[in-house]
């Protein structure tokens, strides 16, 4: 299509070039893409079995333990300003 048309001139060996190093670029992209999933993602997945364990009833245990420890300390905190605004409600 390129090749057959006059209105480029002068412009259509660079333009052809110009396409021609995108296509390439393409090709290396879609290379890329496909050893990130098929070497990459499986060595994530080995690892990510290796270091976290799976519940019986889905997420990671160690998810779950930070989650549980977060939650105690949210309440710790919460208690504590709750017990600081009514000692100073009382000074009021």
């Amino acid at each position: 299509m390129l090749l057959l048309g006059p209105e480029y001139g002068t412009n259509k060996n660079t333009l052809k070039g110009a396409l021609d190093e995108a296509d390439h670029i393409a090709d290396v992209h879609l290379t890329i893409k496909n050893r990130l999933l098929s070497e990459v993602q499986a060595q994530i997945k080995e690892w990510k079995n290796e270091h976290y364990k799976k519940q019986m009833v889905g997420g990671c245990k160690e998810t779950k333990t930070f989650e549980d420890e977060f939650h105690k300390v949210r309440v710790r905190v919460d208690t504590a300003d709750f017990i600081s605004n009514r000692s100073r409600m009382h000074m009021i």
